[in-house]
Order: structure tokens, then sequence, then C-alpha cells
């Protein structure tokens, strides 16, 4: 746009005129995108995505479900990520929101689909030795070890044992163990998820 001032006396007669202000008119800005980098645990990459090359400043944005927003972080320097520990927030669903902000003012946001933040570790626990409780009896020959595997948001990925300290065994539930390769007397078995 181009803007000239024209000055009017008393009599409407025109006195001077100043040059031509040229001045850019800037009322849009783009709605961003959002990229969520693993986002189930640990330290999640956050970054805004399809932006205007005039943003000086994003705003970072977390909310649990039913939650108000809470910050993450600001960043005023492109390419404008943040990386965000979840080991702080307790695990749940949540959605990101991302705010950014031109040169002139203008701002836009958008809000991530809902995701799991889930820090909590797996459990697992030996139920069943040849039908008892680990511990109650002494068993021999070939044994049936049932065990349970559970995680409270996200399904269980793999399950493994080990004998006596020894390399993990991918395995599922029960594990058939052939106690008669052992000699008698105590052994150990842990069950890692």
């Amino acid at each position: 746009w181009s803007i000239r001032a024209i000055g009017y006396d008393a009599q409407g007669i025109g006195i001077g005129t100043d040059t031509n202000i040229n001045i850019e008119i800037d009322n849009n800005i783009t709605t961003p995108t959002i990229v969520v980098n693993n986002p189930s645990t640990g330290t999640v990459i956050l970054e805004p995505g399809n932006i205007d090359e005039d943003v000086v400043e994003v705003v970072f944005e977390y909310k649990g479900i039913g939650g108000s927003w809470v910050n993450i972080g600001v960043d005023t320097v492109a390419p404008f990520n943040i990386s965000w520990n979840t080991y702080r927030i307790s695990d749940g669903s949540y959605t990101v929101r991302v705010q950014v902000k031109d040169e002139v003012g203008n701002t836009a946001s958008v809000t991530s689909s809902e995701f799991e933040i889930d820090n909590e570790a797996p459990v697992g626990d030996i139920s069943l030795i040849d039908g008892a409780v680990p511990g109650s009896k002494v068993i021999s020959g070939i044994v049936s070890v049932v065990f349970e595997a559970s995680d409270r948001i996200t399904e269980v990925a793999t399950t493994s044992i080990s004998i006596d300290g020894g390399a993990f065994i991918p395995t599922g539930s029960p594990y058939i163990w052939d106690t008669t390769i052992l000699p008698d007397g105590v052994h150990s078995l842990q069950v890692k998820v």
C-alpha cells in the first residue's frame, strides 16, 4: 500500500504534499502443523511445521484430558523446536498445542491429536510353578512356569525369562521348564517384561 499526505488550508486550498510512504500490511499468518516425535515415553521432541518465514516466537503447551494448558516452553530461534521431558508428568492421555507469532503480532495455533504418555514400567510376576506358589514345594522334571505381565496403559510388547541369572529367553506364559538339565539345589527365575 502507498500513502500520501496532502495539507489544506482553511479555504480548502492544497498547501503542500509529502512524499509517498509505502506500507506493507500483514494481517495473515499460516496455521502451523505440529510434529510430536516419540510421544509415548521419556523425552518428546516437538516441532511446528508449515510456518511463515516471519515467525519470531513459538509457544509449546500441553494439556491432559479435562485439564488446563500448561507451558512447556517458548522458542524464539528457528527452527523452533523443544525437548519435553515427560517424566515430570503423570501417565495418561495428552494433547500438545503450538502457538506461533509473527513479527507484527499475528498469531495462529494448532492442537495435536490425543496421545498416551506411559513412563511407568510394565510389571512381571511369576505366579505358579508346577501348579504351586513359587518356593512352596520342591519341583522336578518338566514343569510349567506361569507368569503375568501387565502395563497400566499400553500393551506389553515382549516377555522373557532368565534362569539362574543367564541370558533372557523370549517366551510367553506359560514357560515350559526342563529342570532335568540342572543340578539339584536352589535355582532362580526372573521375568523381564
